[in-house]
């Protein structure tokens, strides 16, 4: 009888969090992009969502269109590891445009960008999903590393991840 108490509340929940996300998506309202996963040395984890920009047309009327804005710094909850001159795969999760990184030292004020632009290069047969990056040689005590992903269409954003160098992993 307990347990039955503990799951009828939840599942309620869930029913709802299910209507409410699918009234959004029939009201036309952009929806925001998905985390992009990262992968270096064989590990894969998730990103922090930046802000954004999304542009739902559609075809028998206006559409809708809308950002959203982030506090910066933002602050990744997971991190990869990360050497000089290595390679970062990032899975944007849809079709990409351009994905241009940069290196941020310090995720906490004071923080700011080191390093130069790190332009994405596309996976071959990945239909602009998958990018790598390819870290500068000097990673100027970077704790995170920043992407921003021009999507088809008009729909961009930023994403973040921490990173940490090699020898600090366990």
């Amino acid at each position: 009888m307990t347990s039955t108490r503990r799951i009828l509340p939840a599942l309620a929940l869930v029913i709802a969090l299910t209507v409410a996300a699918a009234a959004l998506a029939l009201s036309g309202a952009p929806v925001p992009p998905r985390k992009a996963i990262v992968t270096s040395q064989g590990l894969k984890t998730s990103t922090a969502l930046g802000s954004y920009c999304a542009n739902d047309e559609a075809e028998d009327g206006p559409g809708a269109a809308g950002c959203g804005d982030a506090e910066y710094p933002l602050h990744p909850r997971t991190f990869v590891p990360v050497e000089p001159g290595s390679t970062v795969r990032v899975n944007v999760r849809r079709r990409a445009k351009a994905v241009e990184g940069r290196l941020v030292q310090g995720r906490d004020a004071p923080w700011g960008f080191v390093g130069p632009n790190i332009k994405g290069t596309p996976v071959a047969h990945t239909h602009g999903r998958i990018w790598r990056l390819h870290m500068p040689d000097d990673l100027r005590s970077a704790d995170a590393l920043s992407f921003f992903v021009k999507f088809r269409g008009d729909d961009d954003a930023d994403f973040w991840v921490g990173v940490k160098p090699v020898e600090q992993w366990p």
